[in-house]
């Protein structure tokens, strides 16, 4: 079994913003849904690109 992202750990409600100001919200648990992280514009991501955007030097943040 593949070892799960560190991302998929995350709780339902975090915020990571990438280098660009792109924001993606955890919206679901990564267990019951393969794309648990949205856009301000709607797009999903898996735990797998938003894991590779904090290697690149994204950042969790505090919502306003």
């Amino acid at each position: 079994m593949p070892k799960p992202y560190r991302t998929a750990f995350m709780p339902v409600g975090t915020v990571i913003e990438d280098l660009d100001g792109t924001r993606y919200r955890k919206t679901h648990e990564s267990r019951r849904d393969p794309f648990p992280w949205t856009t301000e514009l709607g797009d999903e991501y898996g735990d797998e690109r938003i894991a590779q955007l904090l290697d690149e030097g994204a950042q969790v943040v505090d919502e306003p």
